[in-house]
């Protein structure tokens, strides 16, 4: 079953976010499972997440395996911690929809 995501990181900005990335090789070592990927900044001053799964397990292992311990590590190069996991939201996907504009 499909789902989606959307995660808020406190603490986070772009920089961090993109250190994240670099660690995970991400989008180039493409997650498996993984569909859609938006991030932003969020009104918090943290970053907003919001992605698309074909499973909760593909999610779980990812997140477990790649971006906790990138994170770990992203903010141990800087010195600080981060302020905690991010406010994650699951929902079983319904319906998706795009244009081809």
């Amino acid at each position: 079953m499909a789902i989606g995501t959307v995660q808020e990181f406190e603490g986070f900005d772009t920089e961090i976010y993109d250190a994240v990335c670099q660690k995970v090789n991400f989008p180039d070592d493409w997650p498996d499972g993984l569909l859609y990927h938006a991030a932003g900044p969020a009104e918090s001053g943290g970053m907003r997440i919001t992605d698309q799964w074909q499973s909760a397990e593909q999610f779980q292992r990812f997140m477990e395996t790649k971006i906790q311990p990138a994170v770990q590590e992203v903010f141990s190069e800087r010195g600080t911690e981060p302020a905690g996991p991010p406010k994650t939201t699951i929902f079983e996907i319904h319906s998706t929809a795009h244009t081809h504009a």
